[in-house]
């Protein structure tokens, strides 16, 4: 909720917040939030970046904790119920395909961000 209230870019209800372990550290996790971006805004290299900087600040300020990957999504994209809620479990488990998919690239969790928001629909 504090992602969604410190960034109008993302759509409201429409933002998981995931747990993600940490490579060699069994008992450790890292938070990552997954957000669909308003219909509204651009996805340019440069919108996202600022999509991102406000979230972490927002996120870090309320919470006392910097997200380690924040993954933008086009609107009506991210995982959910029929009933309608967020299917945290599956997003988690797209985020870890995602991100081990772009480290063959060599982009990490950032270049995941970026390829997320710009996949075509």
């Amino acid at each position: 909720a504090c992602a969604e209230a410190g960034c109008t870019s993302l759509r409201p209800g429409c933002v998981a917040a995931l747990p993600v372990g940490v490579v060699g550290r069994a008992a450790e996790e890292q938070l990552v939030l997954m957000g669909e971006v308003r219909a509204e805004v651009p996805l340019t290299a440069k919108a996202l970046e600022a999509i991102c900087h406000e979230v972490a600040e927002s996120v870090a300020s309320s919470e006392a904790v910097r997200p380690a990957a924040i993954v933008l999504l086009r609107p009506r994209s991210i995982l959910k119920t029929t009933s309608g809620k967020l299917r945290r479990r599956d997003c988690r488990e797209a985020f870890l395909q995602l991100t081990l998919a772009d480290a063959g690239e060599g982009e990490g969790a950032e270049g995941a961000a970026a390829a997320a928001a710009k996949a075509p629909p």
